[in-house]
């Protein structure tokens, strides 16, 4: 008798994906949202060096004191309310756990990060989406009005919005914490390129927790994930989380990073301007659409189907992500990651080609 998994499992579980991505290969690399500069070989050197010194038989330091102290610094908010996880999807399995039980409900703006809604409906809860209004504002009437009727235990909203690059009015969110009883979180992976946070709200909002990472600039092999709230909160919460969660490499590595912010400060300079750059080269193009992004890469909407383009620019040597296969606010949008210059360069140059192909005209580039 052969086994039926879904028989197993929680129901639903069966019917769902897992997250995939795809191997790049020799493609330039422009689908994850990844910094594309490594650190200099200085610092190379010196994490190789404490890599070396590590006690491999001994557990790390469970809570990651040292770390957390340089990130206080860094965030501009108190030790007692930071918690560290393994990536910013681990603090979310983490909220999930220690908010849900019963019929709990999870609010989110649409279109998102898709993992709030896969990792939600992996551990029971309800999803309510409300979709974002003209320009992928928040939809403020919209949002308190299905919170009211649902009294969500969790909101999340991703402030720049991932895949809309856009960040999100203050004081909505403000207004939307001020309206619910749970817990509030706004993540906001990309607020090194916008150069806004949102943690001086942490002060004034006690539901309030603010999700950040290195993974973004720079870091993203480590898997750090930083969770910042009130001390009271953060002492709940750790009780939630897992034991020696973030590994002794990560810690060790992400000190000796964190202690040279003038390298970091000048990566995010050089995305922030290739970004104008190309947003400019997008804006010359007929027919395409790029949207405004304060994060580190352009959604776009092309004329023809997203799906031939993608295909378009993979065939040329670049890798984007599709996102507009559906109807809908992303019909016809891909995004694309900012890189370094030569890979921009690349894209742009691919582009015209992939979009003549999708639009069923002789490309006299190939």
């Amino acid at each position: 008798m052969s086994l039926d998994p879904a028989r197993l499992l929680r129901p639903g579980i069966a019917g769902m994906r897992a997250y995939e991505a795809e191997d790049p290969g020799r493609l330039v690399k422009l689908d994850a949202n990844e910094n594309p500069y490594p650190p200099p070989p200085e610092l190379r050197g010196r994490i190789a060096q404490a890599a070396g010194e590590l006690e491999l038989n001994r557990y790390p330091d469970p809570e990651a004191g040292a770390l957390r102290s340089l990130l206080a610094a860094r965030c501009g908010w108190t030790r007692e309310g930071i918690l560290l996880g393994n990536g910013s999807d681990e603090l979310i399995v983490l909220l999930l756990a220690a908010c849900g039980g019963g019929n709990a409900a999870l609010l989110v703006p649409t279109p998102t990060c898709s993992m709030y809604r896969h990792i939600a409906l992996t551990m029971g809860w309800r999803v309510e989406e409300v979709p974002l209004a003209d320009g992928f504002a928040l939809d403020e009437g919209a949002l308190v009005a299905r919170a009211a009727a649902v009294a969500p235990r969790l909101s999340v909203f991703a402030s720049p919005n991932n895949p809309t690059g856009n960040l999100f009015d203050r004081g909505a969110l403000e207004r939307y914490l001020r309206s619910v009883t749970g817990v509030v979180v706004i993540d906001e992976a990309y607020h090194d390129f916008a150069g806004a946070s949102a943690v001086p709200l942490l002060e004034r909002h006690e539901n309030l927790v603010v999700l950040q990472t290195l993974s973004k600039i720079g870091l993203a092999a480590l898997r750090l994930g930083i969770l910042l709230t009130s001390p009271a909160l953060a002492r709940e919460f750790n009780k939630v989380r897992l034991p020696y969660n973030v590994g002794a490499f990560p810690q060790a590595a992400a000190r000796i990073v964190l202690e040279s912010p003038d390298y970091l400060a000048g990566q995010v300079q050089a995305i922030r301007s290739e970004r104008a750059r190309i947003a400019g080269a997008l804006a010359g193009l007929e027919g395409v659409t790029v949207f405004p992004s304060d994060a580190n890469f352009l959604l776009f909407r092309t004329p023809h189907a997203s799906r031939s383009v993608f295909e378009g620019l993979r065939a040329r040597g670049v890798l984007v992500r599709d996102l507009g296969g559906r109807p809908g606010p992303l019909h016809r949008c891909l995004r694309v990651t900012v890189g370094a210059p030569e890979e921009n360069r690349a894209f742009l140059d691919a582009l015209p080609g992939a979009l003549r192909t999708a639009g069923g005209l002789h490309d006299a580039t190939k």
